[in-house]
């Protein structure tokens, strides 16, 4: 069906001022649609926009548009996010944004709001397209393996995510180890053109520089000893997909300039072969290091990192959506339900103790640590206690930020000591687990001694 365009709208609804007669004009649109007035009322809806909200038009028109979608009473900028109702009517000019609303039942949706100025009879309108970038119900089935969240932070990240989905160029996934990286290629390959082709990943890290082109590119039979038959490299096998670098700093420099020439031409060649074959491949690639440091530093290739930082998308550390804890955290206790039948339950103070953490090593962290306590809670609950001695056993990556340290330990470095810090980091490649112990302290000390230092920095 052919879309309304929004200056359509405003040239027929100087002549239809009647609910019905707008709600008629605006169901036109294949999109969900909707027009609010000054006062966050709802004029008139489409079909698509109640869907959303399991209602029908007339069950929500004179509504407040913050009752219906965010489920409060107040406008959603009175919670610290950006209005679009705001927006149009301050500049009279069209905005988008990122929100996340409250759906049928008790889904949460991640969408991404158009707001357009809409003028009717001298009146100034809000027009909302709505445009759902992730559906996911609050608790998700065990095997479910997708991205959650609703702060706001991590909602931004989402929105990054499903516009680099829209593109074809090659897409560079920044963040600290455990954020989730490889999920979210996955997330932007399923949500693309080519989510009914193959995805592939390769863990450079892993990849030994000798046997890297073969495994990328593939070979011929005879190319080297032992070569009996022809095989396809891993681009090739991705042809008409996606393929995810992993840990792409850690591929030699030799193996950079090959891939270089492959994501400059489109063509490739299999060791012993002649003639190179064409590959239609979308690469993504992920580090949890600073590629441009790593460019400075000469150990990373600057052609190539311009050649795939063509979209930038950063996700965030668990430190900064805390709010999403829970949801994680009962998330991962759901997936045990087909092991153990029983799904344990944490208390208020394990939640809280959860919240408080630095998690340096983010949501693959909370997983291992969630799930350790669910086989050790033999009453079903799952305490701050459990969790504290869980986390300090020898050996844990948490048992550094658990450790009970009185305030007047390890006090926070001043001076020329700020600067050995700097170094000692620098030194061991950010390894902060590295730096702690080369620095006689804990991580948990020495993440506070970092905060510390950007905090003064603001000041």
């Amino acid at each position: 069906m052919t879309l309304l365009m929004c200056h359509d709208i405003v040239a027929c609804m100087s002549a239809k001022s009647d609910v019905a007669d707008l709600r008629s004009l605006i169901e036109a649109r294949a999109d969900p649609f909707v027009l609010i007035d000054a006062r966050y009322r709802i004029v008139a809806a489409n079909n698509h926009y109640a869907a959303l909200y399991g209602l029908t038009p007339k069950q929500i028109e004179g509504f407040h548009c913050h009752q219906v979608s965010h489920h409060r009473s107040s406008p959603c900028h009175e919670h610290g996010e950006a209005c679009p109702l705001q927006a149009v009517m301050s500049t009279g000019e069209s905005t988008e944004v990122v929100h996340v609303h409250y759906g049928c039942g008790a889904r949460q949706d991640v969408v991404r709001i158009v707001g357009y100025p809409v003028r009717l009879g001298g009146q100034l309108l809000l027009g909302e397209s709505i445009t759902p970038l992730q559906s996911r119900p609050v608790a998700p089935a065990p095997s479910e393996e997708s991205l959650l969240g609703s702060s706001q932070a991590f909602v931004i990240a989402l929105a990054d995510l499903a516009r680099a989905a829209r593109f074809t160029l090659p897409v560079l996934l920044l963040g600290e180890t455990g954020v989730g990286k490889e999920l979210a290629a996955r997330h932007v390959h399923a949500s693309s053109p080519r989510a009914d082709r193959p995805f592939v990943t390769v863990d450079c890290a892993t990849l030994p520089a000798a046997l890297a082109e073969d495994e990328l590119f593939g070979h011929v039979r005879g190319a080297y000893f032992g070569a009996m038959s022809t095989r396809a490299g891993l681009f090739e096998q991705a042809h008409g997909g996606t393929v995810l670098l992993d840990h792409v700093c850690e591929l030699a420099p030799e193996v950079q300039a090959k891939l270089l020439r492959v994501l400059e031409t489109g063509e490739l060649r299999r060791l012993g072969e002649g003639s190179p074959k064409r590959v239609d491949v979308r690469v993504i690639c992920a580090t949890h290091r600073d590629l441009l440091t790593e460019v400075q530093a000469g150990r990373f290739r600057a052609d190539l990192y311009y050649r795939i930082a063509g979209l930038k998308v950063t996700l965030p550390p668990l430190r900064e959506r805390v709010d999403d804890i829970e949801l994680l955290a009962g998330h991962f206790l759901n997936q045990l339900r087909e092991q153990t039948g029983v799904v344990p339950r944490l208390t208020p103070d394990a939640l809280e103790w959860l919240r408080l953490q630095p998690w340096l090593g983010n949501v693959r962290e909370l997983r291992q640590l969630v799930s350790r306590g669910a086989a050790q809670a033999a009453d079903g609950l799952i305490d701050a206690r459990m969790l504290a001695r869980l986390a300090a056993e020898p050996g844990d990556q948490h048992a550094a930020s658990a450790d009970p340290e009185p305030d007047s330990a390890a006090a926070t470095p001043r001076g020329s000591d700020r600067s050995q810090v700097a170094k000692v980091l620098a030194a061991h490649r950010g390894n902060r687990s590295a730096a702690a112990r080369k620095l006689g302290v804990s991580e948990r000390t020495l993440y506070r001694w970092l905060r510390e230092e950007r905090v003064g920095a603001a000041d």
